[in-house]
């Protein structure tokens, strides 16, 4: 599994990093169905750890391969595979009332291309030569929505410590980093 990161809840910017030497300082709270199920706080390694555990035995690790409620695979199904998963929800879009991804939303051009009389082939290349515009008509959508998210509410230590106690209290999860928590260390997160 490659590195992977996220997006702190108090500035909005990346958690970086460093598997070796440890990345910055954060606070990482596994969150299902809206409630704390576990959490951590330590230097962030780049896979959904903190290098301050990685002596403990598997099952006393946050995010450690055990298959309890903090286990690897407990952590990656709050993210991923529950009906109110932050990540999974993340590519999807409201579209004729239904909640669809974009593959779906291609399906669904193509189908109403040829609802109007374009042959398969000619849709689908009016479709893939202007793939970029019909992307952002799907970005510009409106986001599924729920009232209560699983996932991970992720913040560098030095904000969360920061924060007001209900700025705290918002267990939402965090986005996930686009540059998979690699850049430079920054001090003041450290």
């Amino acid at each position: 599994m490659g590195c992977f990161g996220y997006i702190c809840k108090g500035c909005g910017t990346a958690i970086n990093g460093d598997a070796l030497a440890g990345g910055e300082k954060c606070v990482m709270i596994h969150v299902r169905r809206g409630k704390e199920i576990g959490r951590v706080e330590g230097h962030y390694d780049e896979y959904g750890r903190v290098i301050e555990q990685e002596w403990l035995p598997e099952e006393d690790k946050y995010r450690g391969d055990s298959n309890g409620i903090n286990g690897h695979s407990e952590i990656c199904d709050s993210e991923f595979a529950l009906e109110d998963s932050f990540f999974r929800l993340e590519s999807l879009r409201i579209y004729q009332g239904e909640e669809i991804d974009y593959r779906q939303y291609y399906l669904a051009t193509i189908r109403s291309f040829r609802e109007q009389g374009l042959m398969l082939e000619t849709a689908t290349l009016e479709f893939l030569s202007n793939e970029e515009f019909y992307q952002q008509q799907f970005n510009d959508l409106p986001k599924v929505k729920r009232e209560a998210y699983s996932g991970t509410a992720a913040w560098h230590s030095l904000c969360y410590n920061r924060a007001d106690p209900e700025k705290k209290a918002d267990l939402a999860p965090s986005e996930s980093d686009p540059n998979q928590s690699w850049g430079r260390i920054r001090k003041k997160y450290k």
